[in-house]
């Protein structure tokens, strides 16, 4: 009769050891969903590789017209050392003198770097680059691109501060852009496990018209890998303002 080899029996003592040793270990707990909704600023955190996550939601805007999006899909997916981004963005219906039209906005693809930073801070850029793919009246019918620095970092208790600092440009003409400078404090609300808010200014300034938004929202957090949020904002020139609801989801 032939001896079973060594390496088999090997196999065979772990597959019954292994569970026993596990047996009274306690698992890590899952760390909380980091998304980069709501809001028009960008978090710092990067996936880890081998993370995906999807983000989307629905708005209204009242823009002297009724403007609703459907969509505003972000698909994210963590590699060893950068985070790879695609914009599905929006189905758009808006409303006008001669009626409604819709259309699909611009398809964009993108990435995220973590760069650490200092003690209290952490630091990630962005790059992203739109391709005029939207239909007509929601495209830009140009290949757009822009760059951003965020940076986040602890001010006191649960109070976090987010800063976005940008530029967006005609991929042909980059002197026509515009920069972008984003500054978000957030914070967690103590009275709901999971439940958090921020407020916030975005300024949008240079070529064209300037844009001040002020925004606000909630974020909460249904479980480690799952969260539901609601944001509103307003121009303080134009008087334009916004709502939105959204949801995002982390694998695995």
């Amino acid at each position: 009769m032939m001896k079973p080899r060594r390496p088999l029996i090997l196999l065979l003592l772990m597959s019954v050891m292994l569970p026993v040793a596990l047996v009274g270990q306690e698992a890590e707990p899952p760390s909380p969903i980091s998304s980069d909704r709501p809001g028009l600023g960008d978090g710092s955190h990067v996936l880890a590789a081998g993370i995906w996550q999807v983000e989307a939601g629905v708005q209204y805007m009242d823009q002297g017209s009724d403007r609703f999006s459907f969509g505003q899909g972000l698909i994210r997916g963590g590699f060893e050392a950068f985070e790879v981004r695609i914009y599905a963005n929006s189905l758009v219906v808006q409303e006008g003198i001669d009626g409604s039209d819709m259309g699909f906005e611009d398809l964009g693809l993108g990435v995220k770097i973590p760069l650490g930073g200092p003690e209290g801070w952490n630091w990630a850029t962005t790059g992203l680059l739109t391709l005029p793919v939207g239909g007509a009246g929601f495209s830009a019918d140009e290949v757009t691109a822009g760059a951003a620095l965020i940076g986040e970092t602890s001010l006191v208790g649960s109070v976090m501060l987010a800063l976005n600092a940008g530029y967006f440009f005609p991929f042909n003409q980059p002197e026509d852009g515009k920069f972008a400078v984003i500054v978000t404090p957030n914070f967690g609300i103590s009275s709901v496990e999971g439940l958090s808010g921020y407020a916030g200014l975005a300024s949008y300034f240079g070529s064209g018209e300037d844009a001040n938004i002020i925004e606000a929202g909630l974020a909460y957090s249904t479980d480690p890998a799952t969260q539901i949020d609601l944001n509103w904002g307003v121009d303080t020139d134009s008087k334009d303002w916004f709502i939105g609801l959204g949801w995002a989801r982390r694998w695995p």
